[in-house]
């Protein structure tokens, strides 16, 4: 496994090509994502190009604005302290991976921002069936915790 693969936080399967998983670090890394293969080896290190990185927690898949067309969802919604106003979402289309290293163009960014103040999160998954994003939020001092759902049409550089 390689090196840069420091603390995994979150993983979901390609749908574009079979047998690879997207993941990223946790907190303290750049705003990138790996594509790993079965094994664990490293196919491809994109940077999210025009991005910065917090507390990305998870990473997800699905259906976005254009029906049809596969989504990377990579989620900066981390927040121990509870300090964060805003969260970032990052959304691309799912790229296929040739090229080891290199930069994902066009990625769109929205805010997301919890009605009833600052959570924390670890989770995010696409509702196959609404094709919403869905926040998992978590409390370190245990117990139900809420989950938000926003809906995958959201326009780039808003806040929901």
């Amino acid at each position: 496994m390689s090196t840069a693969l420091v603390e995994l936080s979150g993983i979901a399967a390609s749908r574009a090509t079979p047998g690879l998983w997207w993941v990223h670090n946790d907190s303290g890394d750049t705003a990138r994502v790996f594509a790993v293969d079965e094994q664990g080896g490293v196919r491809a290190t994109l940077a999210l190009s025009g991005q910065t990185a917090i507390d990305i927690e998870d990473i997800a898949l699905g259906e976005g604005p254009t029906p049809g067309t596969t989504y990377v969802y990579v989620a900066d919604i981390g927040d121990n302290p509870l300090l964060r106003t805003d969260l970032k979402i990052y959304r691309f289309v799912e790229p296929t991976v040739g090229a080891t290293t290199g930069t994902i163009s066009g990625v769109e960014t929205f805010q997301l921002r919890y009605p009833d103040g600052a959570h924390d999160a670890e989770a995010v998954f696409v509702d196959p069936i609404s094709h919403s994003l869905v926040v998992i939020t978590k409390s370190l001092a245990g117990g139900a915790q809420p989950a938000y759902r926003v809906g995958t049409d959201v326009a780039a550089g808003t806040t929901a």
